[in-house]
């Protein structure tokens, strides 16, 4: 028996299939090896013995899976039919292991190997690089053909990754340099359809133009990319699952297989790469049954939802107290992968071509809607940022983050004049002609940020460096936990760029007879840790030594109150050190801190301090107990935001000079000024309002 399908005629008409499950067996008709009838993704019992051949309409040639026409031949292991199923997965398989076995290398021995961070960035660029893009290309091309796009890829990563390398030296540990072996991976993961796409011998799609920009291949590459992967990472789940569980029955008859992979390292890494080099060699073989089609329907389907949210996101963004629209990095990303959903949903409206995009009206009106307002997405994600910059300056995440705002305005001024220019014409071809130019532009751009013509942490140790000498020198109130905590980020974040700003600063501190600044960068070579840095952790600090200094180094009102005698305190020593290092800031107008001590006797012998700090602005209640121990009374109120009206830190701690404060009691220790009550024991709708 043999069924026939016409392409000229009937309900099988080229790209315009309606069955959605067809389009993508017709069109995967001529990818991978040769599975007879599963390949075409119909159920076998079905098939039986039949011959399917089809008909196209453009020259009534006809091509028959059992006998592999030269699309087949071009475009699967080997040729096609050469090819055994079982020798294809073994090939992914052992890709796999190797893939693993590497990043092992890469990751763990290499950082005990005395090589030049410049070589071992080229190395390990050219080891990773080259196997993953094996991995990715072999099965949609021949053997061969994988083989020699991964060497390719292998050289240029070699030649970015060895770039890239060159801005550290050998005392900087991988995750200072981290972002660049993402930056990398995604520049790959970019051109691997694009490779897919104009692999193919005859160089020209079906409709005329070159392969590699065949929109309709680059789409269904893309998708099948994804689910690809994420049954990968599935599978190599749910094998580590199983592996725990029988390592746990294993233990039961004295068969130590925990024992085994802890005395490896290597081994957990391979074993993942073998689980996930066959699943990927499966999932290939599977395609026609686990098609990209069900999750482009579901990201369509989203569609109203993402419009939903971020239009009431745009509309109320305006509307937010400057408290709520303060953004730090996180709430940046949350705003760039909602921008990324959107533009997700929207390519999947459109789909591969007219034929296969969404024919709903209320889809379609939302796909527009939606593409006008991206770019309001992408300007409050660049004013976050610019926030986050103007107040703390370049670091090399920020700059990244920047770059990848930047990246996403592109996408949402394409998207949105793309739908606007086109509105009475194809406006969809115009966003899928964006889809394709913005992702070269994407790659060029992430390579580019590799490279020395944008170097992150050159520009991150110039922006700390000003924002240093500006505290130090007096041209801007000095705030301790930033350019403080950036002089020990130059010495150990910023790789070369970094520790030449940090000599530069030495230089200038000694001409300029900056005795704090030159204090403090010793201190910073010094520590040990950020953490212990900022902290004020130097040396062997202890909490009765890091109190002693407090009050000595703060003035006490009333004067005639005099120091308070203690014996140890519970605030711990990070605590201490924090409003230590706040007390040893300077202003022109006053000092940074101050401690008012209240009247023991209204106490029954427990004796009451306020302790107020002007940068960043706090008031903290201190008790002091009849053993002399020393214990934060309550809640530390802090500032709210700038600009508000409220009480001066300064204006406090001038009115104590000048015996100007009333301390009472009648809710617990307090300061009276002007009518207001500050006390952090009072409920916070009472709270009168704090600023610098």
């Amino acid at each position: 028996m043999a069924v026939r399908a016409d392409l000229s005629s009937g309900s099988l008409r080229g790209n315009a299939v309606k069955d959605p499950r067809t389009k993508y067996l017709l069109g995967n008709v001529h990818d991978g090896p040769d599975h007879g009838a599963r390949d075409t993704g119909e159920d076998e019992s079905a098939m039986g013995d039949s011959e399917m051949t089809t008909t196209p309409a453009k020259n009534g040639a006809q091509i028959n899976p059992a006998a592999p026409s030269d699309a087949r031949q071009d475009f699967g292991p080997d040729g096609g039919a050469s090819q055994s199923p079982v020798i294809w997965r073994i090939v992914l398989t052992v890709l796999g292991g190797a893939l693993g076995y590497v990043t092992f290398l890469v990751g763990v021995v290499f950082e005990d190997l005395a090589l030049l961070p410049q070589a071992q960035w080229a190395l390990g660029s050219a080891l990773v690089g080259g196997v993953s893009m094996a991995l990715v290309l072999g099965g949609p091309l021949p053997l061969r053909r994988a083989a020699l796009f991964a060497v390719l890829a292998a050289a240029v990563a070699t030649v970015l990754g060895g770039l890239y390398g060159g801005r550290f030296a050998a005392q900087d540990s991988f995750q200072t340099s981290g972002f660049g072996a993402l930056i990398l991976a995604a520049c790959l993961l970019i051109f691997a359809p694009f490779v897919m796409a104009g692999a193919p011998r005859g160089g020209m799609s079906e409709n005329g133009g070159a392969r590699w920009r065949d929109y309709a291949r680059l789409f269904d590459l893309s998708w099948e990319m994804v689910v690809r992967a994420a049954a990968a990472v599935l599978f190599t789940g749910l094998f580590w699952v199983l592996l725990m569980v029988a390592g746990g029955l294993l233990e039961t008859v004295g068969i130590r297989l925990g024992r085994l992979l802890r005395a490896y390292d290597w081994l957990g890494f391979v074993l993942s790469g073998l689980a996930f080099g066959l699943a990927m060699a499966v999932v290939h073989e599977m395609r026609g049954y686990i098609t990209p089609y069900l999750f482009v329907r579901f990201a369509r389907m989203m569609l109203p939802l993402v419009l939903m949210v971020t239009g009431l996101y745009v509309v109320a963004f305006p509307f937010s107290t400057a408290e709520q629209s303060t953004f730090g990095l996180s709430p940046v990303l949350s705003v760039l992968v909602m921008g990324a959903i959107a533009m997700t949903v929207i390519s999947a409206a459109v789909d591969r071509d007219d034929a296969e995009a969404t024919q709903s009206r209320f889809l379609r009106m939302a796909t527009r809607i939606q593409a006008v307002i991206l770019p309001a997405l992408a300007v409050i994600a660049l004013y976050a940022i610019w926030l986050r910059v103007a107040q703390y300056g370049w670091t090399p995440s920020r700059v990244m983050v920047a770059l990848t705002c930047a990246l996403a305005a592109g996408y949402a001024a394409s998207y949105a004049g793309a739908v606007l220019l086109g509105f009475h014409s194809n406006w969809a071809a115009w966003l899928r002609r964006v889809n394709l130019y913005m992702a070269l532009v994407a790659a060029a751009m992430l390579s580019l940020s590799l490279t020395p013509l944008l170097n992150a942490q050159a520009i991150s140790a110039r922006s700390q460096s000003a924002r240093i000498v500006a505290a130090y020198s007096g041209a801007t109130p000095q705030t301790p936990q930033t350019p403080q905590g950036a002089l020990y980020d130059l010495k150990t974040g910023y790789g070369k760029a970094g520790r030449r700003a940090l000599a530069g600063l030495e230089q200038y501190a000694e001409v300029q007879e900056l005795a704090g600044l030159q204090e403090d960068i010793a201190q910073a070579r010094s520590a040990k840790s950020r953490r212990a840095f900022v902290n004020g952790q130097f040396g062997e600090s202890t909490t009765a030594g890091a109190l002693t200094e407090l009050f000595q180094a703060m003035p006490i009102y009333p004067e005639a109150q005099g120091r308070p005698d203690h014996t140890g305190t519970n605030v711990p020593l990070g605590t201490l050190n924090h409003w230590l290092r706040s007390c040893r800031a300077r202003f022109e107008d006053g000092p940074a801190c101050a401690m008012l001590m209240l009247d023991a006797q209204a106490y029954a012998g427990r004796q009451f301090a306020i302790l107020l700090i002007r940068r960043p602005a706090q008031v903290i209640t201190l008790e002091i107990n009849e053993e002399g121990t020393v214990m934060q009374n309550g809640a530390t109120l802090r500032a709210t935001s700038a600009g508000e009206t409220g009480v001066k830190i300064a204006d406090l701690i001038a009115a104590a000079r000048d015996d100007d404060l009333r301390l009472d009691t009648p809710s617990g220790p307090s300061v009276f000024m002007g009518g207001l009550e500050i006390n952090p024991r009072l409920s916070r709708g009472l709270r009168p309002r704090l600023f610098e």
